[in-house]
């Protein structure tokens, strides 16, 4: 398994700011803006180390929620000890899905043990799926439910879902490789509505591969379709969507270049801003110089030109999107050479309004 690295220390330890009031913090999320919880940090969340070390029990069904949930309210007030905490939560649950048939590979494991533990109770019953999920989703509504109960001015939600699980390198390398999500998966997604209505933010995960026209068609249309998703609960105001951004490439682990982000990731709608996850194997130097070459300056550029749109159009009160979502127009500053005020008139005058429209913010709540 794969832990995030603590960015925070990483910064301090090689003297890179960590908050927005320092010009060089390269436009970074302030200190403590978002909270990633993994299946070990919160609650008594079930899950195996591999097949034979189960932790928690292994399976949602052995999950007592009294005890998760008393143990949830330990762990976040611990983490997020602020009631007011206004920010980013995100349950970085990916060891299984709530869904049956969305268990595949090593995740494998947790529908064969389903049908064990059936068959142990209940040797002339089949219907393990509806066992297993009934569980996962009780487990998931209710969590959600207590960390909105406590923490409520936060956005909610679960990672990796909303996806469209078409992102394989091996599939995104074949010649007819369209990107498009699978009907099979948008209809999947669509009987999650019960976990969307329970949460205030969607994070679903990009994975990003190097110089493919197949990443690029993968990354499209998995924001495609959280977007798609977003807009299922009946709500007044569509949920807001941050992309978990993988700083690595799958295949080969090394940090993404700014090439990369610059032609892959001018995909993503203007508003969207992303939160990188880092995995442990890298070294906290390693880390502190992506961010100060690549990450850094990257993310200042595109912050200040969504700042920049959203208050030609949008008076600061709501966000730039495109208007035409298959659109290749992007939000970027030029050279740093051209000062801000002339790039200001010419968004102004042409760009902003031909390309984007607004999006408005739900009163009174984060506006990402």
């Amino acid at each position: 398994k794969t832990k995030a690295v603590n960015m925070t220390t990483c910064l301090l330890r090689h003297n890179l700011p960590v908050t927005q009031d320092d010009p060089r913090s390269f436009g970074m999320e302030r200190e403590g803006r978002v909270a990633v919880f993994y299946e070990d940090t919160l609650g008594n969340y079930p899950y195996f180390i591999d097949k034979d070390t189960p932790v928690n029990g292994g399976l949602p069904q052995h999950t007592g929620l009294d005890n998760h949930l008393q143990k949830t309210q330990q762990d976040l007030e611990a983490a997020l000890p602020a009631p007011r905490y206004l920010g980013l939560g995100v349950l970085r649950w990916v060891e299984w899905a709530p869904q049956w048939s969305r268990n595949r590979d090593k995740q494998t494991m947790y529908l064969e043990a389903s049908r064990n533990l059936l068959k142990a109770f209940f040797p002339n019953w089949t219907p393990e799926e509806v066992d297993f999920e009934a569980a996962a989703q009780s487990v998931m509504t209710e969590t959600l439910r207590e960390v909105k109960r406590l923490r409520p001015k936060a956005l909610w939600g679960v990672s990796p879902f909303p996806s469209c699980y078409n992102g394989n390198p091996a599939q995104t390398i074949l010649a007819n490789y369209t990107g498009q999500c699978p009907a099979a998966e948008m209809a999947l997604n669509d009987e999650l509505l019960w976990l969307w209505k329970r949460c205030s933010a969607l994070y679903p995960l990009l994975t990003l591969e190097n110089g493919t026209a197949g990443a690029k068609l993968y990354l499209s249309s998995q924001i495609r379709e959280a977007l798609r998703v977003s807009s299922l609960t009946g709500t007044a105001f569509d949920l807001p969507v941050f992309p978990l951004v993988k700083s690595v490439y799958a295949s080969t682990n090394t940090f993404l270049s700014q090439e990369t982000y610059s032609q892959q990731l001018f995909l993503l709608p203007a508003y969207i801003k992303f939160n990188c996850l880092f995995l442990s194997q890298r070294e906290c130097q390693d880390l502190a110089e992506f961010v100060r070459k690549v990450l850094g300056p990257y993310s200042i550029n595109v912050t200040t030109a969504t700042r920049l749109c959203s208050a030609s159009l949008c008076q600061g009160k709501g966000r730039c999107v495109r208007q035409n979502p298959q659109s290749s127009a992007y939000l970027h500053l030029p050279p740093q050479s051209e000062a801000v005020e002339k790039v200001t008139e010419k968004v102004r005058d042409y760009t902003l309004k031909v390309e984007f429209k607004i999006h408005l913010c739900k009163p009174g709540s984060f506006c990402p």
